[in-house]
């Protein structure tokens, strides 16, 4: 079994829900609804042998997206020389999506929190998250 991460997070300030997520490798199947995903895989392999000052991002091609309901919808296919990669990619967290997406909440990724207490140190509400 490939290493596929299943992990929440949640979405604060202001709190708008649960990101859920699947990741494997430089792709990543989403969502916030528990029923419909958005599958994402970007070619990180272009900042190989590049020597970088600061942050660099790579642009998310979309795999496609996926429900019970409509099943798989690809995306747009963007021919480029890593596109069996990218593909490979995309298609090891669709299959296990399928596999998992019952299984909601993942467990939660974002376990240091930022609260708001009042004066009693009691807590008001949950300002910020964070993974590390």
């Amino acid at each position: 079994m490939p290493d596929i991460l299943c992990y929440s997070q949640r979405l604060l300030n202001p709190f708008r829900g649960v990101m859920n997520c699947i990741r494997y490798q430089s792709a990543e199947a989403i969502t916030t609804d528990g029923l419909n995903w958005d599958i994402y895989v970007s070619n990180d392999a272009l900042l190989e042998d590049l020597e970088i000052i600061g942050h660099a991002q790579t642009n998310d091609v979309r795999y496609g997206s996926w429900s019970v309901e409509k099943g798989l919808r690809r995306g747009p296919i963007i021919p480029s020389e890593d596109f069996h990669q990218l593909e490979l990619m995309g298609h090891v967290v669709y299959e296990y999506l399928l596999s998992v997406h019952g299984e909601l909440p993942f467990p939660f990724k974002d376990n240091y929190e930022l609260w708001l207490l009042d004066s009693c140190q009691q807590p008001l509400a949950l300002l910020n998250s964070a993974i590390s």
